[in-house]
């Protein structure tokens, strides 16, 4: 029986294409939200897999559109009500829910210390939506299974959609265009029969990106955590060069994430990957990466870009976590201990 989970990742390319064309329509009143309030940064409030989704903005706006974005810690805003200078700033707050309180409480605050505010949740009467001085709704439609997996992937295309147009960047909107139909053939023609051989009893793990992957690796290593339980760490290329690295053995499972297939990062990578190798690790590779025996590849094209690797890795990692659940034995709908919308216990 295909698992919800299963479902919804393979429902993610309409709701990528819905959620582009829905942003495409709004970009003129995110263009001018941004001139009339003299908007000169990003900071994005989120909790969770809408956390690790925000994190892309810091990638994406310096790329894209030259405009600094951050993080912004949501204990600052909710534990020490911080009193802050936010004017010219663009507070935008990420939930797939829009009712996650400490997301709410934050983009209040934000507000409060004079920031501009914009939601992007995949529920356009959320709390949160109402709030926010624009919101963009995610069309990633219902989703069951309480692993996000398209309403994760359509909130990045609200950011690099949003990303672009305020770059100007119109080669990227065209390439944004392709996504949905690119990450449709990837998921297709994927064959984890390798890689779920390799992780079959796998109890730690390392995932590693840079750049562009990064909050890619960061959210499989939290999906493997919730639906698999496996101990898994999400890290940058660069983190993982300053110790984290010792825990190279052969017990350890190493997925690397790739940075299209001309990018820098690479060459980084590598190394790493190399090292992985050396000390008894076989690692398991997504994306453009130079071919070489001694690792497991996930399938890829040369053609994917930069842009497009994006949202390719994030659903075929989806792909692999669903697999691997239930070769486990595990239910990857509905993961111990969690619910849709997670608040702070009390």
């Amino acid at each position: 029986m295909t698992s919800q989970m299963k479902k919804e990742i393979f429902e993610q390319p309409e709701a990528l294409r819905l959620t582009f064309e829905h942003v495409l329509k709004n970009t003129d009143k995110i263009k001018t939200l941004w001139k009339e309030k003299q908007c000169k940064r990003i900071i994005t409030l989120a909790r969770g897999s809408s956390a690790n989704a925000a994190s892309f903005a810091q990638f994406i706006f310096a790329d894209l559109a030259n405009i600094q974005a951050q993080s912004q810690s949501v204990e600052v805003a909710i534990d020490f009500q911080a009193k802050l200078d936010l004017s010219n700033v663009l507070a935008i707050a990420v939930s797939q829910s829009g009712e996650t309180k400490e997301t709410i409480a934050a983009l209040e605050w934000a507000k409060s210390n004079g920031a501009t505010t914009l939601a992007i949740s995949n529920n356009p009467d959320s709390k949160l939506e109402q709030i926010a001085d624009l919101a963009i709704s995610t069309l990633a439609g219902n989703e069951i299974a309480v692993p996000a997996t398209k309403s994760y992937s359509s909130a990045l295309m609200v950011l690099a959609t949003i990303a672009a147009a305020l770059g100007e960047k119109p080669a990227a909107l065209k390439e944004l265009a392709q996504v949905p139909a690119i990450v449709e053939n990837a998921i297709t023609k994927i064959n984890l029969g390798e890689s779920l051989k390799v992780l079959a009893t796998a109890k730690t793990m390392i995932c590693c990106g840079s750049g562009y992957s990064e909050n890619t690796a960061i959210e499989a290593a939290l999906k493997f955590r919730e639906t698999c339980y496996i101990n898994a760490i999400g890290i940058s290329a660069a983190e993982l060069q300053h110790g984290t690295k010792a825990l190279f053995d052969e017990e350890e499972s190493f997925l690397i994430f790739t940075s299209g297939q001309t990018h820098p990062a690479n060459a980084e990578l590598e190394v790493l990957a190399n090292r992985a190798f050396e000390n008894g690790v076989r690692p398991i590779v997504f994306g453009n990466f130079p071919k070489d025996e001694r690792y497991t590849y996930i399938y890829s094209e040369d053609n994917w870009s930069l842009l497009t690797s994006t949202f390719v890795l994030v659903a075929q990692a989806q792909v692999l976590v669903e697999e691997l659940a239930v070769k486990r034995g595990l239910s990857p709908d509905t993961p111990r201990s969690l619910s849709k919308i997670t608040q702070l216990e009390a």
